[in-house]
């Protein structure tokens, strides 16, 4: 008589395979997502060097929506509990693919590094809502098994974009009878990149956001209290956030926060150096 599978383990893998309508709509954007991530990854620089632009440049062009993302991150977070998780996502699937097609229209310096900007501040609703929603609309049981399948579809999946990458620009090339590495070739794969964000971002319309009850309230009241607890103990940085919990805008704890990462880094790099002059001198 064959061994049946423990009931704990098939209760583990029926609650992930039958997942709600919500959560399949977010990996089904997540999907699309990644696909976006490793096609623009590839086929932008490779655009932007086409149009005649030097290193320094690009590498200024592939900093911008970093940059982006580092400042709308608390303002978009601070929208999205305003105004709902869903508008701020379903915002950011139009705005992400409008901005990504536009990096591929303009050629002057100043429009390709503002729509690069723009595409990472629209594009860091996806972070700042994505999991967020995925955990309000997943049981105990189900979390985990569905991060784990955020993640394969955001990297795993959506890394064979890359292969996409090379091929568009390639198929371009033979029917448009030009270089895979001229500059409208390239442009069809980033128009690539940013129809994978709409297309894979339209089912959002039919996303059901989950409304806060009263126990969601109080597990939150009781979560405060206990963290609140733990961060009296950990030091300024987090007395600095204890401190600011009560800003409607926590300005002042963003740039507290942006001068002790840099304090960090000065101190490390001034233990780096000390470490390589001991080791000269003991040679």
């Amino acid at each position: 008589m064959q061994d049946r599978e423990p009931p704990q383990k098939r209760t583990l893998v029926s609650s992930v395979l039958h997942l709600p309508r919500n959560v399949s709509l977010l990996l089904t954007f997540t999907t699309g997502k990644g696909f976006q991530l490793s096609l623009s990854a590839l086929t932008l620089n490779y655009y932007v060097h086409s149009l005649g632009y030097q290193p320094d440049f690009i590498g200024v062009f592939s900093a911008m929506p970093a940059i982006g993302a580092l400042i709308s991150a608390v303002p978009v977070g601070l929208l999205a509990d305003r105004l709902g998780r869903k508008p701020v996502l379903l915002l950011s699937a139009i705005l992400t693919p409008l901005f990504l097609a536009a990096c591929a229209l303009v050629t002057s310096p100043f429009l390709l590094l503002f729509c690069a900007f723009m595409q990472g501040v629209v594009s860091t609703a996806y972070w700042v809502t994505n999991l967020p929603l995925l955990t309000e609309s997943t049981t105990e049981r189900q979390r985990v098994g569905v991060f784990a399948l955020n993640s394969f579809l955001l990297l795993g999946i959506g890394s064979l974009g890359s292969l996409l990458g090379g091929a568009i620009p390639e198929l371009m090339s033979s029917i448009l009878h030009v270089s895979a590495a001229s500059t409208i070739a390239l442009r069809y794969g980033v128009f690539a990149a940013a129809l994978f964000t709409f297309v894979f971002g339209l089912p959002l319309w039919f996303l059901q956001e989950p409304k806060r009850t009263a126990a969601n309230s109080a597990i939150d009241k009781t979560t405060q209290k206990v963290l609140e607890e733990s961060v009296r103990n950990s030091g300024p940085l987090a007395e600095a956030v204890l401190h600011e919990k009560h800003e409607r805008l926590p300005v002042a704890l963003f740039v507290k926060l942006l001068f002790y990462f840099h304090d960090f880094g000065s101190c490390r790099r001034g233990l780096l150096t000390d470490c390589s002059s001991f080791c000269q001198t003991v040679e």
